[in-house]
């Protein structure tokens, strides 16, 4: 009898290990910073900050800036996008939203706009609710959607956010903007 409980005893432990491991997972954390946005707020430093204006876009301002250690002499580089809010909307004063994307976001953004266009110029759409999206590291989001303005009609829908934790900051655009933005950037690119 007491083989039996120690066996018994022994099983139940080896059910409750192994129960318990995944309790113990590590789940790895998201970056929630561009290389860009890292850089301007580190500190011990010596850094030097250049902001070139590369365009406006509807709301939106987009800056080309540029971030050098003056001491390790990196340089990382990468567009600002800002949107800015009246008094009243998002607070009682006036406020800014910023996102960064840094070059490499640039480049997948890019491309993203250039599978949206290619999609956009067909004229079949997908049976089901579809989205095609990017998202920064920064928290901005480019959304290309499936439109149904009657139950018979389908069309593609565009909008940006740059902020999704502003929910005021979403912005329905047009189509034809996805040209707009993609010439944008990457003429806001070459001043890299």
């Amino acid at each position: 009898m007491k083989k039996y409980t120690l066996l018994v005893l022994f099983v139940l432990s080896m059910a409750f290990k192994g129960f318990s491991q995944e309790d113990t997972l590590i789940v790895p954390v998201a970056k929630t910073q561009t290389l860009l946005e890292e850089m301007l707020s580190s500190t011990g430093y010596m850094l030097k900050k250049e902001v070139i204006p590369a365009g406006t876009f509807r709301s939106y301002a987009l800056d080309v800036v540029k971030v050098s250690n003056l001491e390790t002499f990196q340089t990382f580089s990468g567009i600002r996008i800002t949107q800015g809010f009246p008094a009243g909307t998002l607070s009682k004063q006036g406020i800014s939203v910023k996102t960064y994307l840094d070059s490499k976001e640039v480049d997948n953004l890019l491309a993203t706009l250039a599978y949206m266009s290619t999609i956009t110029k067909m004229q079949s759409f997908p049976a089901n609710y579809t989205e095609i999206f990017f998202n920064s590291l920064g928290g901005s989001q480019l959304v290309l959607y499936i439109a149904q303005p009657t139950p018979t009609t389908k069309k593609w829908g565009l909008a940006y956010q740059i902020n999704m934790n502003v929910n005021k900051s979403f912005t329905n655009l047009y189509i034809n903007d996805i040209e707009t933005l993609s010439k944008l950037l990457t003429e806001a690119k070459a001043k890299f």
